[in-house]
């Protein structure tokens, strides 16, 4: 997580432990469920083509591509009339308790079932918490694949590998596994693979005035150790030095976006590697943009996702703390180097993954990937290589079918506008097609609000 800052998102931590996991368990969907899309515009990321033609869904699966609707089809049809049908977004990065404000003084607590809906009615079929208390996450992860529960699908890091009183332990309930030695990294790494999370989630920040951090030496232990176990490994990192020695490790992915230019050398190993990059431009710019541009304020896709007292945060910002205005100061200052970073590595090839951080403030579950989009076209992707970032190649990451061809998992998106004409489009949203099933997206919002109030923490 990038905000370092707030202590409060403690007292979130300890909720977590303490609430329910819910009562949202649904049976799998049928395997003989059939569904037909017909006439549907298919915007397929993995190809970069758009094809007019129709969807056979079977259970959960798409079952065929085909050019026309077939006149034979038994099932229920679904006549899209030439909208804009795309694999569901995933976001590769996320806290999912809820939403804060811009200090946390206004909380969103919807537990990661909570999330899991205010992701669904986004347009967002998956997600990727890279921090929760480790139980909690993981059972639930491990609830929803066997029994099934209406949401987005969870995967899951657990807990992250980090130093002693590093980053990732400074809250209370913290499942954060610590590691001061090439052996404790090791065993840290053993202890983690018998729960098998999605991924490992190591933390390395060598240098760094607030907390301390693994050595070299530690850090390549565990990523070694993961590979041992066949773990794909994502590494925090907060300079361009600690993600060069982290990629020559042999890490697969990085997250965050150092403030600072892109070194030559470092994209170099980067492409060697075959390294991905999870940037979270969302959480590196968005508390500034929505303090800035409060008109951003006014989406209809974010009113309706997050808590209309929230919102009112940061609409009101007279009383932001100087710790809090140095911040916004310092993503302004930024801005531009991490645009152009991204624009440096996606040019040379380094595979892109849309993750927004969201658990921070500035940041909405579900609708900041949709921000982090826009962010990531700005910096110079084509809508193409965006909506790739945020499906297919997330999908391949993840080692998850998500996509449009036969045998993929059929978690759709169906849009009002095409997105490669403006992808802010993504926010269009017609209906979502989750696991084969058209979800009722009204019906579903009103049971997340109702059953996960705002907790004030003042």
């Amino acid at each position: 997580m990038t905000l370092q800052l707030m202590p409060r998102f403690s007292l979130l931590l300890v909720a977590l432990l303490v609430l329910p996991l819910g009562s949202t368990a649904q049976p799998t969907p049928d395997s003989t469920h059939q569904l037909l899309l017909a006439d549907a515009r298919l915007v397929d990321p993995e190809t970069q083509t758009v094809e007019r033609g129709a969807l056979r869904i079977e259970g959960e699966r798409i079952a065929a591509v085909l050019e026309e609707a077939p006149a034979n089809f038994d099932g229920h049809i679904l006549d899209l009339d030439g909208k804009w049908v795309l694999p569901g977004l995933v976001d590769a990065h996320v806290h999912s308790w809820g939403n804060a404000g811009p200090t946390f003084q206004e909380q969103q607590m919807l537990q990661t079932t909570g999330t899991a809906k205010m992701m669904l009615y986004s347009g967002v079929s998956a997600f990727l918490d890279l921090a929760s208390p480790e139980d909690y996450i993981l059972n639930l992860r491990n609830r929803q694949r066997s029994r099934g529960f209406l949401g987005a699908d969870i995967y899951a890091a657990g807990g992250p590998l980090t130093h002693p009183n590093g980053h990732g332990t400074q809250y209370p309930g913290s499942s954060a596994r610590t590691a001061t030695s090439p052996r404790e990294a090791r065993q840290r790494m053993d202890s983690l693979a018998a729960r098998q999370p999605d991924v490992a989630k190591l933390i390395y920040n060598p240098n760094n005035d607030r907390y301390p951090s693994m050595d070299c030496a530690t850090m390549e232990a565990g990523i070694e150790a993961a590979q041992t176990h066949g773990l794909t490994t994502v590494v925090h990192v907060e300079t361009w030095a600690a993600a060069h020695q982290v990629v020559t490790a042999g890490a697969d992915a990085i997250t965050h976006a150092p403030p600072a230019p892109l070194p030559d050398s470092t994209l170099a190993a980067m492409r060697q590697q075959g390294t991905a990059w999870i940037p979270t431009l969302a959480v590196h710019t968005e508390l500034s943009n929505l303090i800035q541009r409060p008109r951003l304020l006014k989406k209809d896709l974010l009113r309706a996702v997050a808590d209309s007292v929230l919102l009112a945060a940061y609409r009101d910002t007279s009383g932001l703390p100087d710790q809090i205005r140095s911040w916004i100061d310092r993503q302004d200052e930024y801005q531009t180097t991490r645009l152009d970073a991204v624009r440096k590595a996606a040019n040379a090839g380094v595979p892109i993954l849309a993750g927004t951080d969201a658990g921070n403030p500035g940041l909405f579950q579900g609708y900041s990937l949709h921000r982090e989009l826009v962010l990531l076209t700005q910096a110079g992707l084509s809508n193409w290589d965006a909506l790739a970032a945020a499906t297919t190649a997330a999908g391949r990451f993840l080692d998850a079918p998500f996509g449009l061809q036969r045998g993929d998992r059929a978690n759709l998106l169906v849009l009002d506008a095409s997105p490669l004409e403006d992808v802010r489009h993504t926010q269009n949203i017609h209906r979502v097609i989750y696991r084969g099933q058209i979800v009722n997206r009204s019906d579903f919002l009103n049971e997340a609000a109702t059953s996960v109030p705002t907790v004030p923490t003042h």
